[in-house]
């Protein structure tokens, strides 16, 4: 009997500590997601600004989450990379790379619980 209730307390001990790291997660991917917003809102291509307006955050599952582009301005890529008639304007290229620069301090930070 002992044995089975150690292992209900290692158990639940265990569903706690992943939840409290899934949390940390989620707070680091949330903060890097804001930041990357930040980035990119300011040097989004405007022509009649609805691909700066349909700029927002999606969240994917409990960990994963994007910067995206409403369904409704769907020449975004075609802003971004260019075609054989028009120039790209990349503006989420800088935004990538500040986030690679920041995200692994933002997330060790987290899971310290700073």
């Amino acid at each position: 009997m002992a044995a089975d209730s150690d292992v209900r307390i290692v158990s639940n001990n265990a569903d706690a500590v992943i939840q409290r790291v899934i949390a940390r997660v989620a707070k680091a991917r949330d903060a890097e997601l804001d930041a990357i917003y930040d980035d990119i809102y300011p040097v989004v291509p405007v022509d009649e600004g609805d691909l700066r307006a349909g700029l927002h955050k999606e969240i994917h599952g409990a960990l994963a989450g994007e910067v995206a582009t409403s369904p409704e301005t769907p020449y975004a890529v075609n802003v971004h990379d260019g075609t054989s008639r028009q120039r790209a304007q990349p503006f989420t290229d800088q935004a990538r790379e500040n986030a690679r620069r920041r995200f692994p301090k933002r997330l060790a930070d987290a899971l310290k619980g700073k």
